[in-house]
């Protein structure tokens, strides 16, 4: 098996607002949903309602690559699809993807001499595109769409957006069958083994999908895209902090201490690196002891959130090029920010009301001031909600 990472979706510019938010719930899907069958549903509906395709399907090979083994499909009513017969095997057309599994665009299916062995029952098809669902160097499946709406061939664009959905299947692949892996572990050294495999491949996929959305958001002009670019870019860091919480506790004994040192240490330096942002992070206090004795906690899970959304606004609306954070244990816990950027005036992306909201939430508070050749974020929280 390969290791080769997944490269991020590389996405077509053209896409309307109604597409990209569609594009948006496919790959949010990804986070929320484990079982495999509902994401991939879903990628299949996205791709064929996106390229404006009749029908689509999403073929899954065998063991052996060299057959279908299941096989989704939409656009047959159900009388048709059961006229029609059992599912297809993989011969014919869609065996040339198998053996050959490269992007394929035809203008007319009919003419390609592998398009053989419909049944009587098919509807026929004509224009055609198929490309592989990869799943870390190898083919897990293809995702097949024909019958262009408006009777055109499909189009680079749609090539490179079925592309991009198919590497969104494969990153839901990966991710369930992990998931499955992981729940049926008894044994500490495989769990441990799972836990990296968690955090180097699942993790690194969705936050590489996570900072291209936001990339994404700095080029698209329509206010609700942009929001909804940075929502979706948010509820997937959230997924990457969940399996990070997942892998931190497969690693650790239940009476152990959660080590939020390192997590967020670790947690910042791969955020940072995505955005361009030179940062450094140092703490003062046992930051273990006092907050990391429980799994998850508010306080916890607030500090992450407003240390994302720090780093991340930093970069993107202040145009900061580093940032120092420091947390510090005391009667309160408190985060603090320097950065060599000035707080512009107001809060246009209303970034610093949503650190000043949680901080209220625990009982806490937050201060901006600036300071020489820059500015100072300040974030308090009793440590009684710890």
């Amino acid at each position: 098996m390969s290791d080769a990472p997944t490269p991020p979706p590389v996405l077509p510019w053209a896409l309307t607002a109604e597409q990209m938010t569609s594009f948006l719930d496919a790959v949010i899907t990804v986070g929320r949903e484990v079982r495999l069958e509902p994401v991939l549903r879903r990628v299949l509906e996205c791709a064929t309602e996106l390229v404006g395709a009749r029908y689509g399907a999403l073929g899954i090979l065998d063991a052996d690559r060299d057959g279908l083994v299941d096989f989704l499909h939409v656009g047959l009513d159900p009388e048709r699809a059961a006229d029609i017969g059992d599912a297809p095997t993989g011969a014919g057309l869609l065996g040339q993807l198998i053996a050959d599994p490269r992007p394929l665009r035809l203008d007319d299916l009919r003419n390609h001499p592998a398009a053989t062995g419909f049944p009587a029952a098919h509807p026929i098809m004509s224009s055609f595109l198929g490309v592989p669902v990869r799943v870390r160097g190898d083919v897990f499946g293809n995702l097949y769409l024909a019958n262009k709406l408006d009777g055109r061939p499909f189009s680079v664009a749609d090539e490179q957006l079925t592309v991009a959905l198919a590497a969104v299947a494969g990153v839901a692949v990966e991710n369930s069958r992990l998931h499955a892996r992981v729940s049926d572990l008894a044994v500490v050294e495989e769990r441990e083994r799972i836990a990296r495999e968690l955090h180097d491949t699942v993790v690194q996929r969705i936050f590489s999908i996570g900072l291209a959305l936001q990339g994404m958001g700095q080029r698209v002009d329509d206010p609700a895209v942009t929001a909804g670019l940075q929502r979706a870019a948010s509820d997937l860091d959230d997924t990457v902090h969940q399996i990070r919480t997942t892998v931190l506790h497969l690693d650790r004994a239940d009476d152990e201490l959660r080590p939020v040192q390192r997590e967020l240490q670790e947690y910042v330096d791969e955020l940072a690196q995505g955005l361009g942002l030179t940062t450094s992070v140092r703490f003062v206090g046992d930051v273990d002891a006092v907050v990391g004795a429980e799994a998850t906690g508010s306080v916890v899970e607030s500090l992450f959130a407003v240390a994302r959304s720090a780093i991340v606004a930093l970069r993107a609306e202040w145009r900061a090029e580093h940032a120092d954070l420091a947390v510090t244990i005391g009667p309160e816990l408190t985060l603090h920010i320097g950065t060599d950027a000035e707080a512009p005036g107001g809060d246009p992306a209303g970034w610093l009301r949503e650190l000043e909201m949680r901080a209220e939430a625990l009982g806490g508070r937050m201060a901006v001031a600036s300071s020489t050749g820059g500015a100072e974020i300040i974030w308090t929280v009793p440590l009684g909600y710890a």
